[in-house]
């Protein structure tokens, strides 16, 4: 954990500099969502990735994954998820002020290269389905991840 949130603190430096917009952006988000299922177990992650600056076009890769939701209704966190068509891997993981989302692809048998965001709480929002209390995500759909 550490070394996410060393590393979101130099994301947020490198966003506040003033640089091109794609020399730190590895891979770009877009139709995000993720949402735990109202009287269920079950919740669901889904988007599209492509890396801008190369060859490849939006959309990308879709990506998605259903997965056993928390106890109290949280989003859980993933590890390994799997893209279709694709060897980019993503993780969700739960952090203190929100869940690091990261996406990594080989660039070598040796190396990897990792892009992540942070889905902050206040875009993480309860619902109050009556029999049952579910998280989803309520931000922007589309955004880059920025280089680790």
């Amino acid at each position: 954990m550490k070394f996410f949130a060393a590393a979101l603190a130099a994301a947020a430096a490198v966003s506040g500099a003033a640089v091109k917009r794609d020399q730190f952006t590895d891979f770009r988000v877009s139709s995000f969502s993720a949402q735990c299922t109202p009287h269920s177990v079950m919740c669901h992650y889904s988007f599209d990735v492509y890396a801008p600056g190369t060859m490849e076009t939006a959309p990308g890769a879709h990506c998605s994954a259903d997965v056993l939701g928390n106890p109290d209704g949280t989003l859980p966190e993933v590890r390994d998820g799997k893209c279709e068509n694709s060897g980019r891997t993503w993780d969700m993981l739960r952090f203190g002020s929100g869940i690091i989302f990261t996406i990594s692809t080989a660039v070598s048998p040796h190396s990897n290269t990792t892009g992540a965001y942070l889905l902050v709480n206040s875009d993480l929002k309860m619902q109050d389905e009556v029999t049952s209390i579910v998280q989803e995500y309520i931000g922007t759909p589309d955004f880059d991840l920025t280089r680790l």
